[in-house]
């Protein structure tokens, strides 16, 4: 078994000397100045509708706190005395008082943004129609 070897005037493989350098870059790269970026303003029509956007986000999540807060209490409540009604209530009905506040911001806030977000798509449009 023999090993192929590259012979040095063989003219198929490059010498050392004629590879030319794929890339050369500084040793101490330039300091560029920092760049100046101007920003359109935002139309006033965009500004008035995210307002009511979120003004929308914190009414719906002031709604929806306290009523499901309320049915969860409630569904708690029943489910304990339906089973045991020698069963501590009232912790159980804390828990679901908390619960019912995590799904009272979540359910209101969706319901909040959902309510505005078409006045928020109209302005956007009409913003951008006028650029």
């Amino acid at each position: 078994m023999t090993a192929m070897r590259a012979e040095p005037d063989d003219e198929t493989m490059p010498t050392a000397l004629s590879v030319a350098p794929l890339a050369s870059a500084p040793l101490a790269p330039a300091v560029a100045a920092p760049a100046v970026v101007a920003f359109d303003p935002v139309p006033p029509e965009i500004v008035a509708a995210e307002a009511r956007w979120w003004r929308g986000l914190v009414i719906g999540m002031a709604v929806g706190v306290p009523i499901c807060a309320l049915l969860w209490m409630g569904l708690v409540a029943l489910a304990l005395a339906v089973a045991d009604p020698g069963w501590p209530v009232w912790p159980a009905v804390g828990m679901a008082a908390v619960v019912g506040m995590f799904a009272g911001c979540f359910l209101g806030g969706w319901a909040g943004v959902t309510a505005c977000a078409e006045a928020l798509d109209e302005a956007e449009l009409h913003a951008s129609r006028h650029r």
